[in-house]
């Protein structure tokens, strides 16, 4: 737990920023993912959250789930649309973490991935092993010296 205020609510954490070298990779990847599964992001994170099925209206102004052929009641498609709005703001929510913590850089490298499990994916591919890289050079220039 962090640091507490006087009216008890937990300090706001600053998180980690991605340097451009990976030299930080693993204590930013450790931060980031903990912190998107205390917000309860781990399911869009790992890539396991459902998208909810498309709904589709008539030409009369009927709603039916794609697919089917069953005419869905208003409370249905209200019940739907918040599942919809549910899953695209805890998308926007993973994309936005990611997005704060990164360089200009990283952030064109990584921006046309969807859903957002796959803009962290493609961010651990262009991290994973760099960190450990330059700590090899590292000690590799520590060794020369």
């Amino acid at each position: 737990m962090g640091p507490e205020s006087k009216d008890g609510y937990e300090a706001k954490r600053t998180l980690p920023i991605l340097l451009d070298d990976s030299s930080n990779w693993v204590h930013y990847s450790e931060i980031i993912s903990t912190h998107a599964k205390s917000k309860g992001l781990h399911r869009h994170l790992a890539g396991t959250a459902r998208i909810p099925a498309d709904i589709i209206q008539d030409a009369i102004g009927d709603w039916y789930f794609d697919g089917t052929n069953i005419r869905s009641t208003d409370d249905e498609v209200e019940a739907h649309e918040k599942k919809q709005d549910d899953y695209e703001t805890k998308e926007s929510k993973l994309r936005d973490i990611i997005y704060q913590t990164v360089s200009a850089t990283r952030f064109s490298q990584i921006k046309d991935e969807s859903p957002a499990n796959r803009v962290w994916q493609k961010l651990v591919e262009l991290n994973e092993n760099r960190g450990d890289m330059m700590q090899l050079n590292t000690l590799t220039q520590l060794q020369q010296m």
